[in-house]
């Protein structure tokens, strides 16, 4: 149930191969793409999706994405994460357009007041409060400095919490310098937080960091550690083949993947007119091989992904 929700962190992947698999839970798939994709909503070119609670009809999309993802963990009955929509509200960018409402605060009530919308199952979906990288998360080049990314991305974890997320979710981060900085932001924070790494598809950290190292890195650098890492931004086929492939198990702190629906690599995909993506069917077997097989658990979508995406993964997943 949700109550075991923060109990996996450190532990979800120390059971020996051949005993209980861990427990699944879903993340939300795409929201943004597909906003801008199937809903014809314009998007601010700075802020994203962040503004978008306070247009009456861009805001009723926005709550028909996260309800369908409601939905589908609805009735699979599994745990399930909403993801705020402030991947781009970092304070220092809201000031620089002067945008005095507390943009964070705001993106989260309108998610809490979907979970609330859910009746006897809201008390299984956890509100994550988004933060992203500084620059393009496909450009490693645009990444902060460590001390940098403290100072630029403290200001965001704490209106997040202030809020009233559940924990603090820094995705897209292509980069362990800057993945070190917001990682200290958020453990400056009291809530949990999670750290993940948009990944290439030989799953390296886009700076080129083989991704155990890079979890390593940041596992030492901060005072309160991540309570697990995930990857996304990569297809799900990338990871299975990488955890395949390698002499020794995944990093047991690597807790999921919010996989892109594309095989197609990150400079690839910005470029494309329209959306690339797999047939959900196929996105959730490897998913379901990630969690039988090499004991990932927490499964979500990226570029390309939606509600059938997630709804594939519940199924492969508790047949």
């Amino acid at each position: 149930g949700a109550s075991t929700f923060f109990d996996k962190g450190s532990t979800a992947r120390s059971v020996m191969a051949g005993t209980a698999l861990p427990g699944v839970e879903l993340w939300q798939g795409s929201v943004i793409e597909l906003l801008k994709r199937t809903y014809g909503v314009e998007l601010h070119p700075q802020l994203a999706d962040a503004l978008l609670v306070y247009d009456g009809e861009a805001a009723k999309a926005v709550t028909a994405v996260y309800s369908s993802y409601a939905r589908v963990g609805r009735e699979h009955r599994l745990p399930l994460v909403l993801l705020t929509p402030t991947w781009k509200a970092s304070i220092p960018r809201l000031r620089s357009l002067n945008e005095t409402r507390n943009v964070n605060a705001d993106a989260f009530a309108l998610v809490d007041c979907i979970r609330k919308a859910q009746g006897d199952y809201a008390g299984h979906i956890k509100v994550g409060g988004l933060l992203g990288s500084a620059g393009d998360g496909y450009d490693p080049s645009q990444a902060l400095s460590a001390e940098a990314a403290l100072v630029y991305h403290s200001p965001q974890a704490h209106a997040l919490e202030a809020a009233g997320v559940d924990f603090l979710v820094a995705q897209t981060l292509p980069s362990v310098e800057e993945a070190k900085g917001i990682a200290s932001a958020c453990a400056s924070c009291t809530v949990p937080y999670v750290v993940s790494f948009m990944v290439s598809p030989s799953c390296y950290v886009l700076d080129g960091t083989p991704l155990d190292e890079a979890i390593a890195a940041v596992d030492a650098h901060v005072t309160r550690r991540p309570l697990y890492y995930m990857v996304n931004c990569t297809h799900p086929g990338h990871l299975l083949h990488f955890a395949e492939t390698r002499a020794v198990p995944l990093s047991p702190r690597l807790a999921g993947i919010c996989g892109n629906g594309s095989k197609l690599g990150p400079d690839e995909l910005a470029h494309l007119p329209k959306l690339d993506s797999d047939v959900p069917e196929a996105f959730a077997t490897d998913m379901e091989k990630l969690w039988r097989q090499h004991h990932l658990w927490a499964f979500g979508g990226c570029c390309g992904t939606d509600h059938r995406h997630i709804d594939a993964i519940a199924r492969h997943c508790t047949k």
